[in-house]
């Protein structure tokens, strides 16, 4: 495998640096949202409303307004609430119970040593995760990993700072150009075939990650450049 031209990395978070799978993030984070509007609304009745607003924000498609925006203004269409209490009980949400999904976690003791080797190596580092949570929830689920999200990273992309979401296109081409990186010095690391793996149609080196494997069964679909798990990429750049 060569490496060498690489320069930039793009880094997914969830099933990624982060030893956290994607359908157990996806099953367990709801249940403790919904405690939040239990005075409000049934559970049954959130839980329609929450998804629809969160398949919104993955259709999401209007480049002039961030992410969070298409969420909220569908989750408040569905529900007739006012923006201050929604926005309010998911940051309180997001402040407190969300921290419990951290009991699922897996540690990864080699990402802050790759992360480390890489900084050292003055490869510049993003976190290209799909921008569907708030600063605070990604924040918090950096911290996770053991990684900082300040420190760590030159830019970390969350649902308040991006306006276009993976597999699109536009997110990777956004990332680009914003900050001047050249698609073919640029990899793209996660775990996911489709959301990660579309990077490879702007010309970005791709690299799928073994540890929590997502869309295998789409694989053709997308033109990988490597696969392997965090260990052969930590041996790699050497």
């Amino acid at each position: 495998m060569d490496l060498s031209e690489i320069k930039n990395i793009f880094f997914d978070l969830d099933a990624t640096l982060l030893g956290l799978p994607d359908e157990k993030l996806v099953s367990e984070y709801p249940k403790l949202i919904v405690k939040h509007f239990t005075d409000v609304l049934e559970p049954k009745t959130f839980f329609e409303y929450f998804w629809k607003g969160t398949n919104d924000m993955l259709k999401h498609s209007d480049y002039g307004t961030n992410v969070l925006t298409t969420f909220m203004n569908s989750f408040l269409k569905s529900s007739g609430m006012e923006f201050e209490d929604v926005y309010e009980r998911f940051e309180n949400f997001y402040k407190t119970d969300f921290d419990q999904v951290r009991i699922h976690v897996e540690e990864l003791p080699i990402v802050p040593k790759l992360i480390s080797k890489l900084k050292k190596m003055h490869i510049r580092l993003f976190l290209a995760t799909n921008p569907v949570f708030p600063e605070l929830a990604t924040r918090k689920r950096v911290s996770w990993a053991k990684l900082d999200y300040d420190a760590d990273f030159e830019f970390c992309t969350n649902a308040q700072n991006w306006n276009s979401v993976k597999p699109d296109l536009r997110y990777f081409n956004d990332l680009l150009t914003r900050f001047n990186l050249a698609a073919r010095t640029t990899l793209m690391v996660g775990n996911d075939y489709i959301t990660d793996g579309s990077a490879s149609k702007v010309g970005i080196k791709t690299w799928i990650t073994t540890e929590y494997t997502s869309n295998y069964e789409m694989k053709d679909l997308v033109n990988i450049d490597f696969e392997g798990s965090l260990e052969d990429l930590f041996e790699i750049f050497d």
